[in-house]
């Protein structure tokens, strides 16, 4: 029993060695990546083949050099520090020749990621310009529609994808904005009123009113699927008068090519209210606006040890299903009467999206990341609930405006997961 546990522990012992000493010829040989590789990920591949499987790839694409792969190391003072390699007795060129092979190999260190971003953004106020309440006494404009400012609207952006084999690979993402939100109103004493037709009616709430008040709502949601073309290389010039080109670091292009849906929903609404604040009515508007169409883009990643840098510029040609319905506008000082009947419509057009965005990554490890970044999004050929505010008319309104644009700006900041 003694003779049989003492073998036992000197197969352990003679195992253990093995397995250190591979993973110290690693870490001479592959200093980058081993900054992003597991000490158990070292380990498997020394037990089952004795060297990382990465040689393996090695001595089939080129001629084995037996001065760096096959004979053992004669000096164990060899270490990385400051990702610089202190060389031992082996030829630097012998090293530099494999290390070279490695980088190619392991950039990108990981094949698939998922993305979630916090959105801060604010938007411009891009409706037309018509003025909303006026003074019946000067006839000077004391609301318009561009005074409606949204305030910042916080979203949300998910990206999950995947770096596949022929260097195509592929993602689904989502954005959402909600909350764009912006009011004004304006007193006055029993002399405000609506522009055009709806403020010229003898004895309704748009006349002589003593408060007025517009609101403008929207939300904002996208999908998107994306194949892309993407070109990695690794790289470390020692020699570079940039501290970061000194450090090795991994760049990708990914061309983008996808599909697209945006659906844009606004709400408006113009309130007026008389008689001592007891009499109200309202003009409200509601607006849809789905866009689907291609997209083709351009995407480019940095990465050093501790940070990263990416952005991307996408833009597309879209088709526009567009709809608008108004609501009925009732005279609360004379029970019964409409001032004007409800209706809606439906429209097709053309229009386009964009977004660019710019982002700085922190690795908090080989997998997690914290993100902060700026993003610019752009639509045109909408339909803006603001502009289709129609004054001029008793009858009921059909007609779409769908001249409108939506221009969205501001920060991110998320976290990211890659492996």
């Amino acid at each position: 029993m003694i003779k049989s546990a003492y073998f036992i522990a000197m197969c352990i012992a003679c195992v253990t060695g093995s397995v250190l000493a591979v993973a110290d010829d690693v870490s001479s040989l592959y200093p980058e990546t081993l900054t992003y590789l597991p000490t158990d990920e070292i380990a498997a591949l020394a037990v089952n083949s004795h060297k990382p499987s990465a040689w393996n790839t090695i001595e089939e694409s080129q001629p084995k050099n037996e001065s760096v792969i096959s004979q053992p190391r004669k000096n164990r003072e060899s270490f990385v520090q400051n990702d610089m390699i202190v060389n031992d007795d082996r030829e630097l060129s012998d090293i530099q020749e494999v290390t070279a092979t490695c980088r190619e190999m392991c950039c990108p260190s990981w094949k698939h990621y998922a993305i979630f971003d916090l959105l801060f953004l604010q938007r411009n106020n891009n409706s037309l310009n018509q003025p909303l309440a006026l003074d019946q006494d000067t006839n000077d404009v004391l609301l318009s529609t561009s005074g409606m400012q949204s305030t910042t609207a916080m979203g949300a952006r998910i990206f999950f994808g995947k770096y596949g084999p022929n260097n195509v690979g592929w993602e689904i993402g989502y954005l959402g904005v909600y909350g764009m939100f912006g009011s004004q109103q304006v007193t006055g004493a029993e002399n405000l009123r609506a522009p055009g037709d709806l403020g010229n009616g003898i004895n309704n709430n748009f006349n002589d009113a003593e408060l007025m008040r517009s609101t403008y709502s929207s939300t904002l949601n996208m999908a998107e699927a994306n194949l892309f073309f993407y070109e990695c290389c690794g790289d470390r010039n020692p020699s570079s008068e940039s501290a970061w080109n000194q450090r090795y670091h991994c760049t990708c292009i990914d061309w983008i090519g996808g599909l697209r849906w945006a659906g844009l929903n606004e709400n408006a609404a113009l309130q007026s209210t008389c008689c001592d604040l007891s009499e109200s009515s309202e003009y409200r508007v509601r607006t849809s606006s789905n866009l689907f169409g291609g997209q083709i883009g351009l995407r480019a990643r940095k990465e050093y040890q501790r940070w990263a840098f990416e952005g991307w510029l996408k833009t597309g040609l879209a088709g526009v299903c567009l709809s608008q319905t108004q609501d009925e506008i009732i005279n609360t000082m004379t029970p019964g009467v409409l001032l004007r009947d409800g209706a809606s419509s439906n429209a097709t057009g053309l229009g386009t999206f964009s977004d660019m965005n710019i982002t700085a990554i922190y690795k908090l490890n080989q997998r997690w990341g914290l993100r902060a970044g700026y993003n610019m999004l752009w639509l045109t050929g909408v339909a803006l609930a603001p502009s289709q505010w129609n004054f001029s008319t008793p009858e009921a309104v059909t007609a779409i405006n769908n001249d409108g644009g939506l221009f969205l700006y501001g920060a991110n900041l998320g976290v990211e997961a890659r492996w």
